[in-house]
Order: structure tokens, then sequence, then C-alpha cells
């Protein structure tokens, strides 16, 4: 094996992770700085890296980050809270956090995980704001229910194990509904109880 690229690797690994936990950087800013440093020390080849860039799935997250942003500044993210916590007052901070699950989820399930956070994050801290609960609760929420896309096969992993395992949409209806439910479940009573 050729061990020659490994403390230049050990580096780039300590540029990721060293900056966030000690508050310098940002994460995306430390891993983009690390990335780049293990292309110009080429422990990583540009053909590689080419390889393992999936560039549909960038321009969908970099697509969806301006409608974040946008859904918060022209007050969307506010009314779809508002329409959320009215919809959730009757069961309190546990329908809120359903709510958000399931809305994330759909999102999820249509379009990609990271997407589906970037929306849904604004409006769950607006709706936690109104609820008078942690931010921390609903983005918690948010990116569970973002990562719960079990249910059909149009997100990116799904599609990717589809062909290959011979699956159906009937297949993964029959085997993501009583996971979709079982986490559903679980993220709301503990996200409930940890408040």
């Amino acid at each position: 094996e050729d061990l020659s690229h490994a403390p230049a690797a050990l580096i780039g690994f300590l540029i990721a992770v060293v900056p966030p936990v000690a508050g310098w950087l940002p994460i995306a800013a430390s891993a983009l700085s690390a990335a780049l440093f293990m292309v110009l020390t080429r422990c990583v080849s540009r053909v590689a890296l080419s390889r393992c860039v999936d560039w549909k799935v960038l321009a969908l997250i970099v697509g969806t980050l301006p409608l974040g942003v946008a859904l918060e500044q022209t007050g969307v993210a506010a009314q779809a809270a508002t329409l959320l916590d009215m919809l959730a007052s009757g069961a309190g901070q546990v329908g809120a956090l359903t709510a958000i699950f399931l809305l994330a989820a759909g999102l999820g399930v249509l379009t990609s995980n990271a997407a589906a956070a970037v929306v849904v994050a604004p409006v769950a801290v607006r709706a936690a704001e109104l609820g008078g609960w942690s931010p921390h609760t609903a983005l918690l929420m948010t990116a569970y229910g973002a990562s719960c896309t079990f249910l059909l096969p149009f997100a990116q992993q799904n599609i990717l194990i589809m062909a290959p395992g011979g699956y159906t949409t009937r297949d993964f209806m029959r085997a993501g509904l009583p996971m979709s439910l079982a986490m559903l479940i679980v993220c709301v009573a503990a996200l409930s109880w940890l408040g």
C-alpha cells in the first residue's frame, strides 16, 4: 500500500475538524478548505474528486439555499409557522413537532433531504419561537424528518438501490411506512421529553 500521502491526509482531516470544534470557522468552510488541501497535495486526484461529486445534488442544494433565505426574508416562513402553530395548537409542542416532521419528511421524499431541511428550517425555528420552546428542538426535528425518506423511491438514495435490487414502489411503501411511523413516534417522544 502507498502511504506516502498519509501525513497530508491527516493534516487535511485536522483542517476539517479542528477549526469548527475550536469555534474559528463554520464546518462548511473548514470542510471545503480540507477538500482543497487534499486536491492540492494530490491525496485525491481531480478525476477521483469529480467522480465523487454528484453535480445534480449539488445544484439542487445550491438552488434551494436562496429559497430558504427568501422564505425567511419575505415573511412566508413566519406565515407558515403561524399556520403550523394554529394547526398544532390543540396538541401543543407534540403537535407542532409532528407537523414539522411530516412537512420535512414529505419534502425529503419528493426532493432531497438537504433541500427539505433548507426549506423547512426557517418555518420550524419560527414555530418554536411562537410556541415558546427551543429552536434547537425544532431544527433537530427538521433534520430527522428530512432524513426520513423511506416511503417512496424518489429520494436519491432510494433510486440508487431500486433498479439493482429489483424493488418496486410498493416495496418501499410496505417497508417504509412502518419505519417512518416508528421514526416519527420515537423522535416526537424524545424531543418532547428533552424540551
